[in-house]
């Protein structure tokens, strides 16, 4: 669905000190932003995590009216609120429903105990993005033994 890369993967001490970027990238092409969901994260185990989504160039869709979130599976929203994907501008720092500046507090981040077999997935709905890139990193600490973001 959309063009996905894996940037790396890193490790220190204390809460998120583990890092797993992605870059999403919207070129409508098929499969590339049409509606629907895509796996951005697999989670292994029991983790902590926050995530925190830069955009590096504006969304653009055709018609007008699409929209993007990101969530996971049943709570489609509930790590980034669903956002009308043309109000997503580069430079700025999407993280819920209005992005609108370039600098944020990291209280923004949202914060969530995610559970085995919950992976990070990322929706498009009403119409396809066809263009537009978007940095997303994830912080994530395990709780469970042997537990991952990927």
């Amino acid at each position: 669905m959309l063009g996905l890369t894996q940037q790396g993967l890193a490790a220190s001490d204390g809460f998120g000190a583990n890092l797993s970027y992605k870059t999403i990238v919207f070129d409508g092409g098929a499969g590339s932003g049409a509606v629907g969901t895509v796996a951005l994260y697999t989670v292994t185990g029991a983790v902590l995590l926050r995530l925190v989504c830069i955009c590096t160039e504006a969304l653009v869709e055709g018609v007008g009216g699409g929209t993007v979130e990101v969530g996971i599976v049943g709570a489609t929203a509930n790590l980034i609120a669903q956002t009308t994907s043309t109000n997503i501008i580069a430079g700025e720092v999407w993280h819920d429903n209005a992005p609108d500046s370039e600098i944020e507090d990291i209280s923004v981040m949202v914060g969530r105990v995610i559970g085995d077999g919950n992976d990070i997935i990322l929706t498009v709905g009403a119409q396809d993005v066809t263009d537009g890139t978007l940095a997303l990193a994830a912080f994530w600490t395990p709780i469970t033994a042997g537990a991952t973001v990927t």
